[in-house]
């Protein structure tokens, strides 16, 4: 899951699943793992924690 480097990236559901996203890629994105974890269920908007 690119865990491994500061470079790591995961694939991202933009309105989490938990909230009746589903996996249409229309609601997948990249996005850093970290930012991922901090993002968890905010939707629509949370604060990144990697910015580059």
């Amino acid at each position: 899951m690119g865990k491994n480097n500061p470079f790591g990236w995961v694939i991202d559901h933009i309105l989490p699943m938990s909230l009746g996203g589903d996996d249409n890629l229309l609601n997948l994105r990249a996005l850093h793992y970290k930012n991922n974890l901090g993002k968890a269920d905010d939707y629509p908007s949370y604060t990144a924690s990697v910015k580059y």
